[in-house]
């Protein structure tokens, strides 16, 4: 239904103007098509606050042409700020596309938009990327961007490659959105499409037997369950997301079917005595529950649901201050490391239901071949 008009209440007969007090204000409704955040409305979506053109009894020729002003003033506001960089990322995270995305990849992507805040100069005013038309972004632009900011990260002692790569996927991906649903931005072409990315340095990292069992020793420390949990992630060499999606009735007598994300094929990992063991360990802290579900998962969170990813990374965090606090902070590994290692110890690499290619990406173990003759 389209908005109730409201009464006009000056001798002035303007649309939108009214008395308040003494005071004239003009306070148009603003289509949902123009609403961002330059412009402000109330819950009927008239425009939040008001501007004031004049007062009651000033002559009329002097309060038509403050309203023009004031239509002018709006206009310039719509379109100033839509098209922006910082607007076109605000509005695809307000979108329903982006509102399907997990909650882990909205929170990764919270952290990615911090990209809009780099500053650069348009205009020969120093400003952000968020102010930037869409119209004005190209390669160029976004490749001096990126490069900056890989100095910044390598200067703060981080690899930034993975990180800017990430940061202008996103920003690719919003201006996609918005090329496909906002009208009128003066282009057709995502500017982004096809630019070259920072080449990933590779990690060829192998956990050692041995400093695999310095972490899992202190790990009990930290949290008991910590020590099922890297245990489950080697021994079926799986992404230790993918562990907390266990549930009881994936735990066959055949063994423990993992759903594996990311395109990988599930499989059944059968039992062994040590797959055994540290299923048995995960089962300890169910104990600790006195209501439980029906099917519970296997790794067990603090409400009886399901273990939140944060709340793993954030013990995974607490376990590397200890390490770094012991000297140890060398060896320490992630989960996603233990995925790699269990790849390359199994005799079987097909263990993890991964690509020819990405097979070949998680195998640490250096071939051996025969020489010929």
């Amino acid at each position: 239904m389209p908005p109730r008009k409201r009464k006009i209440t000056t001798e002035y007969n303007i649309k939108y103007v009214h008395n308040s007090n003494g005071t004239l204000q003009y306070r148009p409704y603003i289509k949902k098509k123009e609403r961002h955040d330059g412009i402000k409305t109330d819950k009927g979506g008239f425009l939040k606050p008001p501007i004031s053109i004049g007062k009651l009894g000033d002559d009329p020729d002097h309060i038509y042409q403050a309203y023009l002003i004031a239509k002018e003033q709006i206009k310039k506001q719509e379109t100033g700020t839509k098209g922006q960089i910082g607007w076109i990322v605000s509005e695809y995270m307000k979108s329903a596309k982006w509102k399907q995305k997990a909650p882990s990849s909205q929170k990764r992507d919270q952290n990615l938009c911090k990209i809009i805040n780099h500053p650069i100069k348009i205009n020969g005013k120093q400003e952000t990327l968020a102010e930037l038309h869409l119209s004005a972004l190209d390669k160029p632009i976004i490749n001096a961007i990126a490069q900056k900011r890989l100095e910044n990260y390598k200067k703060a002692g981080k690899k930034g490659e993975v990180q800017v790569n990430r940061e202008i996927t996103f920003l690719t991906s919003a201006i996609s959105w918005a090329l496909n649903n906002v009208p009128n931005l003066g282009i057709h072409i995502n500017p982004l499409k096809g630019r070259e990315k920072f080449v990933e340095p590779k990690n060829e990292r192998y956990v050692s037997h041995q400093e695999y069992e310095i972490q899992y020793n202190l790990a009990s420390d930290i949290r008991p369950y910590l020590q099922a949990i890297f245990e489950i992630t080697y021994l079926t060499a799986t992404r230790g997301v993918e562990v907390l999606d266990i549930k009881l009735s994936d735990c066959t007598e055949e063994g423990i079917r993992i759903h594996r994300r990311k395109g990988s094929r599930d499989n059944i990992i059968t039992w062994s005595s040590r797959l055994r063991k540290a299923y048995d360990q995960a089962l300890k802290e169910h104990d600790k529950h006195k209501i439980r579900p029906i099917d519970p998962y296997l790794i067990i969170g603090a409400s009886s649901g399901q273990m939140a990813k944060g709340t793993l990374n954030a013990v995974m965090q607490e376990l590397k201050r200890e390490m770094t606090k012991k000297g140890l902070e060398n060896i320490f590994w992630s989960l996603h490391k233990l995925k790699s290692k269990g790849m390359t110890d199994a005799k079987n690499k097909d263990i993890s239901g991964l690509s020819e290619a990405m097979k070949r990406h998680y195998n640490k173990e250096i071939p051996k071949i025969k020489p010929a003759g």
